[in-house]
């Protein structure tokens, strides 16, 4: 009975004095991992995260010029493809300028290389063709960022036949990265598409191609 109490007695001493003592241990390591939670960052982990940042913004500035100078050129393509659609809309129908009234037999398309071209419209009745009214230059933005490649185009009244009558392409580059490019086909048969490539337009890899 003794040794009963002895046992009994020894077993609540240690339970009065470790039991405590591991709770405030416990309680002590949870507050010290809190307090490292809770610390800062270092001067190294900030220096690693803004050079990331920086990096990445890099990048992305880098990729959004690149994509602006490509949708350049293909509102570009887009505005000289609806251009020369037009001129080949008014052979066809017989436009008629001037004061009185004159027929025009040649609706031209001009363009040297620079941000503008060039539409102007010819008298043949005339043993030399007379430009009615003046060429007028048309900017291909406000921005002139984008170049048209030398090339003239004339279609003839009253079909809208394509002069010479070989397929001819417009090249448009961005002035500012002259790795984009897009392209305009004025095609033989009359077709008028853009693309964004200058690929040949009678390339069989062209799509889409002149047939």
């Amino acid at each position: 009975m003794d040794n009963i109490n002895k046992k009994t007695k020894y077993t609540c001493l240690i339970s009065g004095r470790v039991l405590p003592s591991l709770i405030f241990a416990g309680i002590a390591r949870r507050s010290r991992a809190m307090a490292r939670r809770r610390r800062g960052f270092s001067i190294t982990e900030i220096v690693v995260v803004v050079a990331i940042m920086m990096i990445m913004t890099a990048v992305l500035l880098s990729n959004q010029g690149k994509n602006k100078s490509q949708q350049s050129v293909e509102t570009a393509a887009r505005q000289v493809a609806a251009e020369l659609r037009q001129l080949q809309t008014e052979a066809m129908s017989g436009k008629q300028i001037g004061t009185p009234a004159v027929s025009v037999c040649d609706f031209k398309f001009d363009a040297d290389g620079t941000a503008v071209y060039k539409i102007s419209y010819n008298d043949c009745s005339k043993p030399v063709h007379l430009l009615l009214g003046s060429a007028k230059p048309v900017n291909i933005n406000a921005q002139k960022s984008v170049n048209v490649g030398s090339v003239s185009i004339f279609f003839s009244a009253p079909m809208g036949r394509m002069g010479g009558g070989a397929t001819q392409q417009v090249i448009l580059t961005s002035a500012t990265d002259i790795t984009k490019k897009a392209s305009v086909c004025v095609c033989s048969s009359g077709n008028i598409f853009e693309k964004n490539d200058t690929v040949s337009c009678s390339d069989p890899s062209s799509v889409p191609k002149c047939s």
